[in-house]
């Protein structure tokens, strides 16, 4: 597996033209939701337990590295219990592995777009918020798609 998130995010107001938004599939079946779920299992299984039904998982696979093997963007849109006005819905991106998915990003987002411009040999990744109007950038570093500024912050304390 070859990803890293960086941890460094920035907040802008404007989104570039030059991205492609993360479309969403809103089947609840198949091998992407199948793998969407084992690898939130831990998420969402005592949950749906507890409430006697399947949470909402929204899926997309987008390749981010290259390698012609695409990523699984996962959505966890239900409102009640993953979302908020303010901040989107819990979104992750797994990689697949030979030992299962693997989930090597964490997000809360409405949208979420793939930039041209690439770090680490993965795609930057732009999460939006509507009701707030703003954007974090997410970059791949040490295996994780992390937040740009926060990656920059880690380095400023551990000097």
């Amino acid at each position: 597996m070859g990803f890293a998130l960086p941890s460094h995010a920035e907040t802008n107001d404007i989104k570039d033209s030059t991205s492609k938004k993360v479309e969403y599939d809103y089947t609840q079946s198949g091998t992407t939701y199948q793998l969407a779920r084992i690898a939130l299992r831990d998420k969402i299984f005592d949950l749906e337990g507890q409430i006697n039904r399947k949470i909402i998982v929204f899926t997309a696979r987008e390749d981010l590295n290259g390698d012609r093997v695409p990523e699984i963007f996962v959505k966890l849109d239900d409102k009640k219990f993953f979302c908020s006005e303010d901040e989107g819905c819990d979104t992750y991106i797994l990689a697949v592995s030979e030992d299962g998915p693997v989930k090597i990003g964490e997000m809360k987002a409405d949208d979420i777009y793939i930039e041209q411009d690439r770090h680490n040999n993965a795609s930057i990744l732009t999460a939006s918020r509507k009701s707030k109007k703003t954007t974090t950038t997410y970059i791949f570093e040490d295996g994780m798609f992390v937040e740009k500024n926060a990656e920059e912050t880690k380095k400023e304390t551990t000097l």
